[in-house]
């Protein structure tokens, strides 16, 4: 009767420790997710808008440093939102329970026949 316990004790304990991998796994892709749309936004917006603060040149205007600041405004913003998100996104997995589905394959099992071929 023991050793059943600590088999169940066990299994139990191992089932918390795969919960716990797979929401810290998930967990994880999210905020690289969330940190790619960031990213991604910046990025759309330096290659479409960024001759307005002379992205990539050396030397600027008064009109280009300025929007610079502007720019520099925006990304911060825009950065800070998005930590914000990552943060909330993490304190509500909290509320889940979260198990990885791990792919397989059920293969049919084909039983011998015993039967005479003519």
């Amino acid at each position: 009767m023991e050793g059943e316990l600590e088999k169940l004790i066990k299994m139990r304990t191992d089932l918390d420790l795969y919960a716990d991998e797979s929401r810290n796994r998930l967990e994880q892709k999210l905020e690289k997710m969330v940190k790619s749309v960031m990213v991604g936004a910046l990025n759309s917006i330096e290659m479409d808008m960024g001759f307005l603060w002379g992205h990539g040149e050396t030397e600027l205007t008064p009109i280009q440093d300025q929007m610079r600041l502007v720019y520099e405004k925006v990304r911060t913003s825009i950065f800070d939102k998005g930590n914000s998100e990552i943060k909330k996104i993490k304190t509500e997995l909290n509320n889940y329970s979260v198990g990885l589905k791990q792919g397989g394959i059920t293969l049919p099992v084909v039983g011998e026949r015993n039967e005479k071929r003519s």
